[in-house]
């Protein structure tokens, strides 16, 4: 029985590239292609794929917030993580969200399919790369380590508070003339200084610490 799998991506050369890859390998049958979390949203209502290969950055839904919403509503469809980010803090909680796999985008072809034939078998996949930096975040870790307001540089405050005041990253990035993407990587940075695993968790401690009010 082929492995279904599912890409979402926003960007027509990784999807085309992921698609020339994997349609090589007949053990593989790709379902679909996305560009965004609102297309693979309603594109899972009418099918379900084996596997799904996931961008964390997307135009529209954090790719976060997605692992969630399949979590719930698709529990038997298997996530990797196929992005650029390489922040220890969100690898360690997409894990803990859900997600089965994560590969940076620089993982070649190899990587790939090990990720997709262990994750499929019920296996977590970690490529040695990860793994380094899941290691090097491990040692420098200290424990008991708190984030001052001091700490934060200025542009970091404004866009924690306009994130307080409910706008959307669409919204800041219009406001502040930055790229939702790099309103995300913001957003990602200031959940793993001030070590919150959410918008939730991160908005009641930058009140708590004072940052917002």
């Amino acid at each position: 029985m082929k492995i279904r799998v599912a890409i979402t991506d926003d960007h027509p050369t990784v999807r085309s590239g992921l698609e020339t890859m994997l349609q090589t390998q007949p053990e593989i049958e790709i379902t679909a292609s996305y560009a965004s979390g609102n297309a693979l949203l309603s594109g899972l209502q009418q099918e379900q794929p084996d596997l799904l290969l996931l961008d964390i950055h997307l135009p529209d839904i954090p790719g976060n917030e997605l692992v969630k919403i399949i979590g719930e509503k698709y529990p038997a469809i298997h996530i990797i993580i196929l992005t650029g980010a390489n922040s220890a803090f969100l690898i360690k909680s997409l894990y803990s969200s859900g997600v089965k796999g994560y590969l940076l985008k620089t993982s070649g072809q190899e990587q790939l399919l090990a990720a997709i034939n262990q994750v499929v078998n019920g296996e977590i996949y970690l490529s040695a790369d990860i793994k380094d930096i899941l290691s090097k975040s491990a040692l420098k870790q200290k424990p008991g380590i708190t984030y001052t307001n001091e700490e934060l540089t200025d542009r970091e405050k404004e866009i924690l508070q306009l994130i307080s005041e409910e706008y959307t990253s669409q919204q800041i990035s219009e406001r502040m003339h930055l790229s939702p993407r790099t309103i995300e990587n913001y957003r990602l940075g200031l959940m793993q200084k001030l070590e919150v695993k959410n918008i939730a968790g991160l908005i009641r401690k930058a009140i708590f610490m004072g940052i917002i009010k």
